[in-house]
């Protein structure tokens, strides 16, 4: 669903499921946050992105790195 979003470019939506995602008790995998780091459009939200990757404890990869290069060159 959220990258059905990206590809729409409604990345306030796509970053406002991930809400939604935590309050039905669902928890976000790599896959998740590689389509979240498409949602980055500025150098403060990818510098927001990555603080909110930390904080929940996932680490930075090859895709995730990838997706945030390519969102923020679009």
């Amino acid at each position: 669903m959220i990258k059905a979003r990206v590809l729409r470019r409604d990345l306030a939506l796509g970053r406002s499921t991930l809400d939604e995602m935590y309050k039905h008790g669902l928890t976000p995998d790599v896959q998740t946050f590689g389509v979240l780091a498409m949602c980055c459009e500025e150098p403060n939200e990818c510098m927001q992105f990555l603080s909110d990757l930390e904080s929940l404890g996932a680490t930075l990869n090859n895709e995730i790195l990838g997706a945030l290069v390519s969102s923020l060159s679009y």
